[in-house]
């Protein structure tokens, strides 16, 4: 009888185990999956979301960039995706502050503080003689570029990949320059630029 209670007690430990073990892993299976949202694909929906939803609300008539800025601000923090980021460095910029990617993104290109890696994909980019999936795979395995830029860089690329229509050097400068100075302080700040870009091109 003792034997039977003893290896009762051996199986029901294994099974304890197992399970603790299918927690541990569903545990951390749910881990990595709240991790992507960060990722660039994800980045692109919502920026994506917020342009369609300006695009509904825009009035008829002469909007100043202000104006524009003030009703993206202002559906970007309505989009429950959107307010999933880490909001702690984002803010409503200026119409100044827009048009240092707006105006001037072909000056302020060359004075991007970013690493020497980095920039070389970005030239990648602005050659358009890549493919597609050959440069995010290589961006994704190079171990000299931080997770930061690689964020960076696939939300580049899916950017202009969206926007295929405007691929002229001027624009893509624009969207290279908005979306690594809002990178720098929150993906959030970099989904407000690349949407702000967007709508001010229509």
């Amino acid at each position: 009888m003792k034997k039977y209670i003893f290896l009762f007690a051996i199986i029901s430990l294994v099974i304890g185990c197992s399970q603790d073990n299918q927690l541990s892993e569903s545990y951390s299976d749910t881990a990595n999956l709240q991790n992507t949202i960060l990722n660039s694909v994800t980045l692109n929906n919502i920026c994506e979301q917020i342009i369609l939803e300006y695009e509904n609300q825009i009035p008829i008539g002469t909007v100043t960039l202000q104006h524009k800025i003030n009703l993206l601000n202002s559906i970007a923090l309505q989009n429950n995706t959107f307010l999933m980021l880490n909001l702690s460095n984002y803010t409503k910029i200026t119409a100044e502050e827009a048009g240092i990617f707006l105006t001037n993104a072909e000056w302020e290109y060359n004075q991007l503080d970013i690493s020497e890696k980095m920039n070389s994909y970005l030239n990648i980019i602005l050659s358009k003689d890549y493919s597609f999936l050959m440069l995010r795979s290589d961006i994704d395995h190079d171990t000299f570029l931080t997770d930061l830029e690689k964020n960076t860089l696939f939300f580049i690329l899916d950017r202009v990949r969206v926007e295929l229509g405007y691929h002229d050097p001027t624009w893509d400068k624009r969207n290279i320059v908005g979306i690594v100075k809002g990178y720098q302080n929150s993906p959030a700040q970099a989904v407000f630029n690349a949407a702000l870009i967007k709508i001010c091109q229509e």
